[in-house]
């Protein structure tokens, strides 16, 4: 059974939609109304907290349902490594350039990072049948 969720969470990983969201026509919309390098981060704020919720929701839905405790714990486990991934990851990209760009560019990882998570959960969720 371990295997059969290790395949299904790859295949999930693989063939997730990429269909543009709410957010993402929100944070499209905000990004060009934005006026100054403020506003555009707030752009940016607003839609990686969107996507977090997403990420908690799907995240929660999956570990509150009837599935084997130590694939909770492989979840909880892989979750943990992706925040670590995500965090250090944009503290190299951050350090690795000057000004603005900095926080765009860090943000900017952190926004399609937090959405693909977000998306591999929901698709995980859909095939445990817990829509």
């Amino acid at each position: 059974m371990k295997t059969k969720l290790s395949w299904i969470f790859i295949l999930c990983f693989l063939f997730q939609s990429y269909a543009l969201a709410d957010t993402d026509d929100d944070f499209k919309q905000c990004s060009l109304l934005a006026e100054d390098d403020f506003a555009l981060s707030e752009c940016y704020n607003s839609a990686i907290s969107a996507y977090e919720k997403r990420v908690m929701s799907a995240l929660n839905d999956i570990l509150n349902a009837d599935i084997e405790d130590s694939y909770k714990m492989d979840l909880k486990n892989s979750h943990r490594a992706w925040i670590n991934y995500k965090e250090m990851t944009s503290k190299v990209i951050y350090s690795a350039q000057d000004g603005i760009a900095a926080s765009v560019i860090s943000s900017d990882f952190i926004l399609k990072t937090t959405k693909q998570h977000a998306l591999i959960l929901e698709d995980l969720k859909k095939t445990l049948g817990l829509l």
